[in-house]
């Protein structure tokens, strides 16, 4: 097991609870804070999520809409919608096993943000509406602080049920308590507060059901905080099963969150839940505010198998607060001081009202749980008032009363094997008494002693009889015993799908393709994907031999397969879905892997001494480390570079024109086949022209330029406010200050669509796609900057490729290229002709509806859309397109004033996915005012529109 320090574990955790789609970038980010932790966090993250995928497939079903953290990109239908009924889709904020939970905004009666919860197909959608209707008029009388309203229900043109509630930007109330270290007498307060909600709730005639720590968010209202509990009224809204007696729906889903169900809800009468199902919920809740544990965890759920778990949930009574304290796992020091106190005196305050009152909640027996709500939130009050509270410790009657319910099978096997062994001693005695009579009377009694004598033989003929009925019974039990044992064997295959999912997760490590990682590809082909290979046709055979034992078919096209054991049945699915996942790892990673290992294999030789390079890398050095102002630029001189070879680039040559030594990046010019020796460097790109301009084709590379680095003035000019159409509200930033680079590398042109294709193996994403009319006359090529690429899409492809977004400085650094002007080009705007792509004349002509045409209505660039990334002038380091054309993302988090690092300057904010990044340069349906060196924009990291793009940036590597 893979243990962390404290602060990490959450951190870590926290990442599991949020979206699958966002794991690997929060990994990473939190492995490059703490690089000294790495392999334990990685390590701790595959055996958590390990757990989790067994989870799954044990098909429990949990709707955490809580959550909220993006789960990633949008799913294609809602994206497509953007507009459902009188909501606009602003993002997607929670994902889980119902739907997806949607910000969106709400125009019309009045306007205002509702989390949309859009509930995923297969759902009875009249009926959940239905359903939702006779709900509806107990929801809208529910007026409380602590629960949040439900507005509207409808269904989207796809037939998809939704829910418009108010939305609550919190986060859970276990975690908002943890983070603000509260003392158990505020979590105390915190949760009578929730008690408060859900018994209004209860008096309105509404039972939630699913009252997880997920459900209960906490926000903050006049520095007060304040629990808000979501989704009342849904879960019996979208509950299609009210008048079945199982606990189940026709895709094996338990209504509830395992951890947090209550024995009825893990029972088969549906009808036995009311209002104490939620007070046993919100003794869980307690249960893991005072502890930070759960009664019973995901874990110890999952391996108990599906039917075991509903019974632990209905029979086993759970450990006391304070015994849990002792015997967990984690750090009960750490524990201790998230609730300003030690260990000790937690113990001391746990044992006793606070432990009767919980087991109260947490009765199995619902008769002898609180009956209200307003009791369970009255006895804390008494508990914190010092008032003796009505939970008491069970009497010992009423525990043995409970052990012979709980072991009612085996004491009936008990008393029958007891009755037997006392009929047996009396039968016993009185044949040797029998003997005695016969001995004192043999002599005279022949004729008794025979008949004694068959009778003794009629007994031996029965125990021989016995002794045959044993044999017979020891070996139906062996046999038995043989067929539980092969039963295991197949179930111990379930292995395979941990062992799968840590495959997948350690492939996305193995990045970049370079010789440091050599060994680790060989690694992962031979051991994690050989491994789960060499097991398949043990698998299979598995599969094929649960099928022989399927009931006979029905409907082969409605019901394939059945089976009379349900567990059978889990089995054959789970099996059968990872033999699917198993081929597509071999064809998809175990591909990836294999050509990313002959990649890295080839690379050192290439950069090293690349068949066409017209530079070696001794050249650079040394005419770097000169830096004489003859055959170097004297920009260098400021901060000398002993630049040595850099893994994936080859010396082009010092620009004639610049004086800055530009490289060509290999792996962007490379198909993703065949060898990579046979990437030439274009002779176009080795030779420019005598502007020192380099033409991109299709099959071009990236070129980076070696910018030197050092200090410049970073933010708005002294000059800003005089150039035209200056804006004092404008977004730009407003204190200027000293910065001092590194020296990196950034791309001479925006990322094209082709250099995207070759970087990711797939398609481009852009909406202007290359083939497209231009507007103007011509169509859109490959050349053309790839767009409709999110921040988080930026951040995974990149770095597996040893580039990485600019930071705001680099990207203002490269962009003013020594000036201190509102563009590179001056002062006036009229400089800009010929340098920019704006919106202008060519774009209203084509029919293009943009505002900021009026600024410059004499403004005419050729372009109506975006245009080929070397087709306008650079500026004075080489770099096209810093005004104009597409915005492009930079890695910062937004605001301005956050801290940042000594090196990159790259803005240090909280590893949140929704926070804001920021993207800079304007675009091509913007005027010159947004262009500005100066000027920054920010939005959340899953934003995607076609007039957003990416300039790819380097560290340098001062070392092998």
């Amino acid at each position: 097991m893979h243990e962390l320090p404290p602060d990490l574990e959450r951190e870590a955790l926290r990442i599991l609870d949020g979206a699958l789609a966002m794991r690997p970038q929060q990994v990473q980010a939190l492995c490059r804070q703490h690089p000294k932790n790495t392999d334990a966090i990685l390590g701790f993250v595959r055996e958590r999520e390990g757990v989790e995928a067994a989870m799954q497939q044990l098909a429990v079903g949990q709707d955490q809409a809580g959550v909220t953290h993006p789960a990633g990109p949008q799913p294609r239908e809602v994206d497509a919608e953007r507009q459902i009924g009188a909501f606009r889709i602003l993002e997607l904020i929670g994902k889980g096993g119902m739907g997806e939970v949607y910000l969106a905004e709400q125009r019309e009666p009045v306007k205002r943000r509702v989390a949309l919860k859009v509930i995923k197909l297969g759902m009875d959608t009249k009926a959940v509406l239905a359903r939702f209707s006779a709900e509806r008029q107990a929801l809208a009388l529910m007026d409380h602080s602590s629960i949040a309203k439900v507005f509207e229900a409808g269904a989207t043109p796809a037939g998809r049920p939704y829910f418009a509630m108010e939305y609550v930007k919190g986060v859970p109330i276990t975690r908002y308590c943890d983070d603000h270290k509260l003392s158990i007498e505020d979590r105390l307060a915190l949760f009578r507060q929730v008690c408060s909600g859900v018994q209004h709730a209860h008096q309105k005639g509404v039972i939630h059901r699913d009252l997880t720590s997920n459900n209960v968010l906490v926000t903050v209202q006049d520095s007060k905080p304040v629990p808000k509990i979501i989704d009342f009224g849904l879960a019996r809204a979208t509950d299609h099963r009210l008048t079945e007696k199982t606990l189940f729906t026709e895709q094996g889903m338990i209504l509830g969150t395992p951890e947090y169900m209550s024995p009825e809800q893990a029972g088969l009468n549906a009808l036995d839940i009311d209002m104490r199902s939620d007070v046993y919920t919100l003794g869980v809740l307690l249960y893991e505010l005072l502890t930070g544990e759960l009664p019973f965890g995901r874990a110890q759920l999952m391996q108990a198998g599906l039917d075991k778990m509903c019974e632990i949930i209905r029979t086993q009574e759970p450990e006391r607060p304070s015994t849990k304290i002792t015997k967990s796992a984690r750090d009960t020091e750490a524990v201790a001081k998230l609730r300003r106190t030690n260990p000790d005196k937690l113990l001391r305050r746990l044992r006793g009202d606070l432990d009767w009152v919980v087991l109260k909640c947490l009765e199995k027996d619902r008769t002898r749980r609180y009956e209200t709500v307003t009791e369970l939130s009255a006895d804390v009050q008494r508990h914190l008032d010092h008032e003796p509270v009505l939970a008491r410790a069970p009497s010992v009657g009423y525990r043995l009363a409970k052990m012979a319910r709980r072991y009612r099978a085996q004491l009936v096997v008990a008393g029958i094997v007891l009755f037997a062994v006392v009929a047996g001693l009396a039968g016993t005695t009185t044949f040797w008494l029998k003997e005695l009579a016969t001995s004192a009377r043999e002599r005279s009694h022949a004729a008794e002693a025979r008949r004694q004598e068959g009778i003794a033989t009629d007994k031996a003929a029965e125990a021989e009889q016995q002794r045959v009925r044993a044999d017979d019974q020891a070996a139906v039990a062996q046999r038995n015993a043989d067929q539980a044992l092969a039963r295991k064997a197949e179930f111990d295959q379930l292995a395979g799908v941990v062992l799968l999912g840590r495959a997948v997760a350690a492939e996305m490590k193995l990045y970049p393709a370079w010789p440091e990682n050599i060994d680790a590809m060989k690694r992962w082909l031979e051991e994690d994907a050989g491994r789960l290979l060499a097991m398949r046709p043990q698998v299979e055979a598995t599969v094929h031999s649960l099928r022989q034992r399927a009931l006979p078919l029905e409907d082969p096209q409605t019901n394939p397969i059945r089976f009379a054991d349900e567990s059978q049945g889990f089995l054959h699915d789970t099996l059968s879905e990872w033999l699917g996942n198993l081929a597509a790892l071999e064809v998809k990673e175990c591909k990836a892997v294999a050509e990313r290992l002959s990649w890295a294999e080839r690379i050192a030789a290439l950069t090293l001494g690349h068949p066409n390079a017209r530079s070696s890398w001794q050249q650079v050095r040394e005419a770097i480390i000169k830096a004489d102002g003859v055959v170097a630029s004297t920009l260098y001189k400021a901060c000398p570079i002993d630049l040595q070879p850099q893994m994936g680039l080859v010396p082009i040559g010092m620009n004639p024109v610049t004086k800055l030594w530009e490289f060509y990046d290999l792996r962007s010019a490379w198909l993703g086949n065949g060898d990579p020796a046979a990437i030439e460097i274009p002779q176009h790109v080795q030779n420019g022209d005598a502007a020192g301009h380099i033409e991109v084709k299709d099959d071009t590379g990236i070129v980076f330029v070696l910018l030197p680095g050092g200090a410049f003035t970073m933010g708005a000019q002294k000059e800003d406010p005089q150039g035209p159409n200056y804006d004092p509200d404008a977004r730009i930033n407003e204190t200027t200050h000293e910065v001092t680079l590194a020296p990196f590398f950034l791309a001479r042109h925006e990322l094209t669509q082709a250099q995207w294709k070759r970087l990711t193996g797939g398609e481009t994403p852009s909406s202007l796609k290359a083939g497209r009319s231009n507007g103007a006359g011509g169509h859109i090529t490959w050349t053309n900057p790839v767009e409709m690429i999110d921040w988080f899409e930026c951040d995974r492809w990149l770095p597996r490729h040893g580039m990485a977004l600019p930071t705001e400085a680099q990207w203002e650094f490269g962009c003013r290229a020594g000036t201190t002007t509102p563009w590179w080009t001056g002062s006036d705007r009229q400089t800009l002709r010929g340098a920019v792509n704006l919106a202008d004349q060519t774009a209203k002509k084509a029919g293009a509806i943009l505002g900021d045409i009026a600024d410059w209505p004499d403004l005419e660039d050729g372009f109506a859309l975006h245009a080929p990334v070397d087709t306008l002038r650079c500026n004075a380091f080489g770099l096209h397109h810093m005004h104009g054309n597409v915005w492009e993302w930079c890695r910062d988090y937004d605001p301005y004033s956050l801290p940042v690092q000594p090196t990159d300057k790259l803005r240090q904010g909280a590893a949140v996915s929704s926070s804001d990044r920021v993207y800079r340069g304007g675009s091509f349906v913007r005027g010159a005012r947004l262009a500005r060196s100066a000027y920054r924009e920010g939005a959340a990291p899953a934003l995607r529109v076609n007039i957003l793009g990416a300039r790819p940036a380097r560290a340098v590597r001062l070392s092998n």
